[in-house]
């Protein structure tokens, strides 16, 4: 093959090669836009999204619960109990508030749902769940699971949860097994997650819900992914 003739095939391959170089990058960034620059307290985006670990949970209707589940729609998610005094039910009524927001249009507010996931399975039951976050809004769902799936759960988010007494605060760490006391409290993980339509987790909200300041967050990341 002369010289030139060479040539000219190198440079055609080393052509092809960076075109399909920039091809998977383009692909990339498409597939995992940088994320949305919102400069906010308390509030973790994060680029790319986190895919959440694989769970199996029931729902306060009975029914599994599993990843699947949150394909198709942004899901606003909290963990907590249903005993608790302060966190849980502000929690509550603030998402409440954000659901009925008229900002928030129909087709959106039908795009998204919010789950309230205890961390005492010992004490709410699918019925007491039920109850719970449906007085809150009727399109709540509450979950719940045995004690080492929502144990395991919460270790893999990096998010643990203990009980403790109601007047020392003294830790009880088993968190498999049901505390002798009644009245034990659960400290448990305050902040807001936000999932994806894919199952993936892009954010993370620590308290007060503003609001405004929620709803925003919300949008600006729905709209960004």
């Amino acid at each position: 093959m002369p010289h030139r003739t060479r040539r000219r095939a190198l440079i055609a391959i080393l052509a092809i090669v960076v075109l399909e170089l920039i091809a998977g990058i383009w692909i990339f960034l498409a597939r995992n836009p940088p994320a949305p620059q919102i400069d906010l307290p308390g509030l973790t985006v994060f680029s790319p999204p986190e895919r959440l670990p694989k769970f199996d949970l029931v729902d306060h209707h009975g029914r599994p619960f599993a990843n699947d589940r949150l394909r198709g729609h942004w899901t606003l998610a909290a963990f907590g109990y249903t005993s608790c005094p302060d966190f849980c039910p502000t929690t509550l009524a603030e998402m409440a508030r954000l659901f009925k927001q008229p900002a928030l249009s129909p087709e959106v507010a039908q795009a998204a749902r919010f789950v309230f996931i205890s961390v005492d399975p010992f004490r709410d039951t699918t019925e007491q769940l039920a109850a719970y976050v449906t007085y809150f809004n009727p399109d709540f769902l509450g979950l719940t699971g045995e004690p080492d799936r929502l144990q395991r759960l919460n270790h893999e988010l990096d998010i643990p949860y203990g009980y403790a007494g109601p007047e020392t605060g003294e830790p009880i760490r088993d968190v498999l097994h049901k505390p002798v006391l009644d009245a034990y409290v659960v400290d448990h993980y305050s902040g807001l997650l936000f999932i994806d339509p894919q199952g993936r987790l892009v954010a993370t909200l620590l308290p007060p819900f503003d609001l405004a300041r929620t709803l925003r967050i919300y949008e600006q990341l729905r709209d960004h992914h």
